[in-house]
């Protein structure tokens, strides 16, 4: 999706939780769009607590795709929910466990690791560059931890 369709769909879509209670924020691709690291828009990613999946849930009642509930992936073990809102899939995962090597661990760190990130006009909740950092480097995504340490340096 081009960038300044991008921007609008973020825009309306984080206007839309901003009131949301308890913890939750955008991780992966989309923070990199928001960031500027990225031009293009796929997904949004939001990362949260069991609690504050529910209430996400439950706002978007109308846009659900796959229903909140506990799931199961290759890699990752959480309460998940996709909404399909004004053009985005929101992929919702609450309190993840990952698949490291060949252990379940418990992913704790996101939630020590938001910031509120001025963009466009309004503030995002988006974990930071180090967590995304980390968890690129844990799940083997080393072409986003490229990306990330080029953009570090620059």
């Amino acid at each position: 999706m081009e960038a300044k369709d991008g921007i609008n769909k973020i825009l309306k879509l984080n206007e839309e939780l901003l009131p949301v209670n308890g913890l939750w924020a955008i991780t992966g691709g989309a923070n990199h769009f928001i960031r500027g690291i990225v031009s293009e828009i796929n997904d949004v990613d939001i990362i949260t607590t069991k609690e504050t999946g529910l209430e996400i849930s439950n706002k978007f009642l109308n846009y659900i795709f796959k229903n909140y509930e506990y799931t199961q992936s290759e890699r990752i073990i959480s309460n998940f929910c996709i909404i399909k809102f004004n053009g985005l899939n929101i992929d919702v995962m609450a309190d993840p466990v990952n698949l490291i090597g060949d252990k379940w661990v418990v992913n704790k760190e996101w939630s020590n690791s938001i910031e509120i990130f001025n963009a466009f006009g309004m503030s995002f909740p988006l974990t930071t560059l180090k967590y995304e950092l980390y968890i690129y480097n844990l799940l083997g995504h080393f072409d986003r931890v490229r990306l990330l340490r080029s953009f570090l340096e620059e």
